[in-house]
């Protein structure tokens, strides 16, 4: 009697917390940069999440105050590249002929027409969101500027690709 009066009450204290759930995502007041980060992709990123959660966590940690960076969501990941160049990369730009930042290759890799490439690039272009963030001084402290994938393609090839697009 003491045993099947223990199991139900173990049943009733479940149900409780099981009740207690939230039906839908809570929406933090204060959130850090990666919080934010983590709570953006949650919705989009389907493959790789560690992308978001582990790489780009310390890509922000190694970020300086005033950094911008361009961060791409989508259904496979997550990329988090910078939209600057260092002082030894402008020399070497300067001194070649041209090199691609790495901005521009991935945007590049877009617009790329064979077969493997038009099936991921129809995903990411289906699914994939773009953010332009700034580091602040603390973790409560950035700048986020969304963007879509025209705007993106205009200011890395200076309005130059648009016309190859749909």
């Amino acid at each position: 009697m003491l045993c099947r009066y223990f199991d139900q009450l173990c049943a009733v204290q479940m149900m409780q917390i099981i009740s207690r759930q939230e039906p839908v995502k809570r929406i933090l007041r204060n959130k850090t940069l990666h919080e934010w980060m983590c709570f953006e992709a949650e919705d989009v990123v389907r493959h790789n999440w560690t992308d978001v959660a582990i790489h780009d966590r310390k890509i922000l940690n190694k970020m300086r105050e005033g950094d911008t960076r361009l961060w791409m969501i989508s259904e496979l990941g997550s990329l988090f590249l910078p939209m600057y160049c260092k002082l030894y990369e402008k020399r070497k730009q300067e001194e070649s002929e041209y090199d691609f930042s790495s901005v521009e290759i991935h945007m590049l890799r877009l617009m790329k027409d064979d077969r493997l490439a038009s099936v991921q690039n129809k995903i990411i272009r289906e699914t994939a969101r773009f953010y332009f963030i700034t580091k602040g001084s603390g973790d409560y402290d950035y700048s986020i500027a969304p963007a879509n994938f025209h705007s993106v393609m205009d200011l890395v090839f200076c309005g130059k690709a648009s016309r190859y697009l749909d």
